[in-house]
């Protein structure tokens, strides 16, 4: 299966993704926040949501382990590096300010990211394999 395949087959699975991560984004900004700041919300949801989308659509289609594997953690990771981001600078300003608690988070957002990762792999490999076997068998 070519790469062109691959997304034309998995295209409503990457559009879904699209359209419910950028609403999550313009969801987290309900309560203020500018129509700018509404619209940055809702083009990061959408980045998200076509890095995810693309793992778990035509990547995993395609049988990509590696690709569909880390586009799947995606947001987690999005996530988790934004909190590290957000406590470093505040360590910038007042180096007493780090608190242990924000760099938790931050762990947890990471490793959650790459156990996603690691079954989204899983998965496609085993998806792989299964496909391989009945295609021998036949």
């Amino acid at each position: 299966m070519t790469w062109t395949e691959a997304i034309a087959k998995g295209r409503s699975r990457w559009a879904g993704w699209v359209v419910t991560c950028s609403a999550f984004g313009g969801l987290f900004l309900i309560k203020g926040g500018s129509g700018l700041e509404f619209l940055y919300a809702m083009m990061i949801g959408a980045a998200v949501g076509t890095a995810l989308g693309f793992g778990l659509g035509p990547a995993a289609e395609k049988s990509n382990v590696l690709v569909s594997g880390f586009f799947a953690g995606a947001p987690f990771y999005l996530l988790g590096i934004s909190i590290l981001v957000l406590e470093l600078q505040d360590a910038l300003k007042s180096p007493r300010s780090v608190q242990r608690d924000g760099m938790i988070v931050v762990a947890i957002f990471l490793s959650v990211g790459c156990l996603f990762s690691l079954g989204q792999g899983y998965r496609v490999r085993k998806q792989a394999r299964t496909s391989a076997r009945s295609t021998i068998g036949k």
